[in-house]
């Protein structure tokens, strides 16, 4: 079904009562399936893309960050092979040989001559339902590599049917559907749960492996049941603890001998007895774990710290202080979430802090704004003591070139042209010949070499006298051109490509003219502005380091899209003059790739 190319009619963002309605429908449709907050997080961003398929069939893909999770058919919601990796056991897979694979990539349905049933691999046939979703897979990979609909039920299995079609194939691996990824995705490797081991070790049946496996196991279980009988017995004279002596006794000369047991799992025991070489001891490095941070403390933290800026000028609006200060005090490596803290908003927090008599606020219809601040008050000398950890994060943090050095920017930008069958004719006494490429000041110098070598100039005016092959070029009646005319004109029916260079040397090319990026605002529901932004990964843009930098800078929530041309990058607000700035300042794109930069980037606002 998506094995041609198709067209997206629609992309919209799913709101979080129709995700809830999403998932009484799968469970609907997969009845297997009992555990729905597993499949995806409720709060995360969900799209729904209508297509149109080449047959002009209509189908909905639910796309869950940037991988499509279920498509639409025929009003049955069918799994994408990308869930089925996570979820292996959503609906029933068919296992086949690998040889099938290549006619279903093409088109073909599975037919139950190729399906494997043994009970090596088969699972439960009474999940398999006539006109439902089915998976199929390969005998040696349990990884779904095609889903469709099944054309039998449990019940025709069981009674021997073995002709005919098993699953009609809608989506395969490697089919178009796959374009919605940001990058092609590769089958990973899942061993069948239920097939038998094999005999590796040359010594017998594989079994004999499994029953000194058991027996082990029942030895150690025995030996702990004797041990714990043995401790019950004396549990009045016995106190147990966790230490890091074998053996002690306590200071007051009670007596009481206080022992610390290791405690051995039955699969370390196990481990052990099958791989004693391998087996190694797991030792705590506290030194790793990170503390959980106190949001009320960043919060005070970073509003302190921006108190005491020598940027800091007041009046000004608490939002504006937000956004320009306060996120800028926040430590690598964390995150500040207001709504986290037990104030839940700025303003609370504001005004705690003028109670305080730590600053002066006015609210004036609605509009908080900080009109002075005392910076004599006790709470900003002790802030350092009281926030030593952060000032550690902070300091490390900065001062070094690391934020700038592993951003990417763009460093290059080459445009050049493609030698095609049309212009080839002028390039038959040159080194070049179709579907090379070369600079424009190259081809601009073979032009004039051939015309001067063919004697086509006149001496008298500044204008070239046009012979059978240039006149085919340009497809003109005309005997005589300009100069400049007759080389553009060359140079327009030329193929184009572009090559471009980011500081971390990493190329991207690609044919036809440069793309351009493309800033525009829509209007939402509820009369709410956005800024939309097309083509930023061509130029080497990171965007989640572009999202996480215009979040700060703004305060706006941001998102992406996946779209047929790229990814679109979506910020909550009209934002135009920002962005053009933030683009030309920050990653060195050039203002000629921004159409109507000059009108965008008046007024620009934000910290950059």
């Amino acid at each position: 079904m998506f094995k041609k190319p198709f067209k997206t009619k629609s992309n919209c963002q799913l709101k979080t009562s129709e995700k809830k309605k999403l998932l009484s429908r799968i469970k609907l449709c997969l009845p297997q399936f009992n555990e729905e907050s597993e499949l995806f997080n409720i709060k995360d961003p969900m799209n729904t893309v209508k297509v149109s398929l080449h047959s002009g069939v209509t189908v909905n893909i639910f796309v869950h960050g940037s991988t499509p999770v279920f498509f639409e058919f025929q009003d049955v919601i069918y799994p994408t092979i990308f869930i089925l990796w996570k979820f292996p056991h959503l609906v029933y897979s068919f296992v086949t040989h690998d040889a099938v694979l290549g006619k279903l990539y093409n088109g073909a349905d599975l037919m139950l001559p190729g399906v494997i049933f043994s009970s090596d691999f088969s699972g439960d046939i009474s999940m398999i339902n006539k006109g439902r979703p089915a998976a199929v897979c390969t005998d040696k990979n349990l990884a779904s590599v095609a889903v469709g609909q099944s054309m039998l039920s449990g019940q025709d299995i069981a009674s021997g049917v073995k002709v005919g079609r098993a699953v009609k194939i809608l989506h395969t691996f490697g089919d178009e559907l796959q374009k919605l990824l940001d990058e092609v995705p590769k089958l990973p490797i899942i061993i069948h749960s239920n097939k038998q081991i094999p005999d590796v070790l040359g010594s017998g049946d594989a079994r004999s492996i499994l029953s000194s496996f058991e027996s082990s196991e029942t030895s150690f279980l025995n030996h702990q049941t004797s041990l714990e009988s043995n401790l019950c017995s004396d549990v009045d004279n016995l106190t147990l603890r966790s230490g890091s002596h074998d053996k002690e006794t306590e200071p007051d000369g009670s007596g009481v001998s206080m022992i610390q047991i290791p405690y051995v799992t039955t699969d370390e025991v196990l481990l052990q007895k099958k791989f004693p070489c391998e087996t190694s001891t797991v030792e705590d490095n506290n030194d790793n774990i990170t503390p959980e941070i106190n949001m009320d403390e960043l919060a005070e933290y970073c509003l302190l710290k921006s108190l005491l800026s020598k940027k800091l000028e007041c009046p000004i609006l608490a939002n504006l202080f937000y956004s320009k200060f306060m996120l800028s005090f926040v430590p690598e490596g964390l995150e500040l979430n207001i709504k986290k803290t037990k104030h839940k908003k700025l303003s609370n927090m504001l005004k705690e802090m003028m109670v305080q008599g730590v600053l002066v606020i006015e609210d004036i219809k609605g509009v908080q704004s900080i009109t002075s601040v005392n910076p004599t008050h006790t709470i900003f000398k002790e802030m350092r003591h009281k926030y030593e950890a952060f000032e550690v994060l902070k300091t490390s943090s900065s001062g070094t070139p690391e934020e700038t050095s592993s951003l990417e920017k763009l460093e290059e930008i080459k445009e050049s042209l493609v030698i095609n069958k049309l212009v080839s004719p002028l390039f038959k006494n040159t080194p070049f010949q179709k579907g090379d490429v070369l600079p424009v000041t190259k081809a601009r110098e073979i032009i004039v070499t051939y015309v001067k070598e063919t004697g086509l100039t006149q001496p008298s005016s500044q204008n070239v006298v046009l012979d059978p092959i240039l006149s085919d070029i340009i497809s003109t009646r005309q005997t005589v051109l300009p100069w400049a005319d007759l080389i553009n004109k060359i140079i327009d029916k030329m193929a184009t490509c572009y090559t471009i260079r980011t500081s971390k040397d990493r190329i991207i090319s690609g044919k036809g003219k440069l793309p351009l990026i493309e800033i525009s605002t829509a209007t939402r529901s509820g009369n709410k502005s956005v800024t939309i932004v097309n083509n930023l990964e061509k130029y080497g843009i990171n965007l989640n380091e572009f999202a996480r930098h215009c979040q700060h800078a703004l305060a706006a929530s941001t998102t992406t899209h996946p779209t047929p041309s790229g990814t679109q990058f979506q910020v909550q607000g009209s934002h135009k003059p920002f962005i053009c700035a933030l683009l030309v300042e920050r990653y060195n794109i050039p203002q000629r790739v921004i159409p109507g930069f000059a009108e965008k980037s008046k007024g620009k606002k934000g910290r950059k």
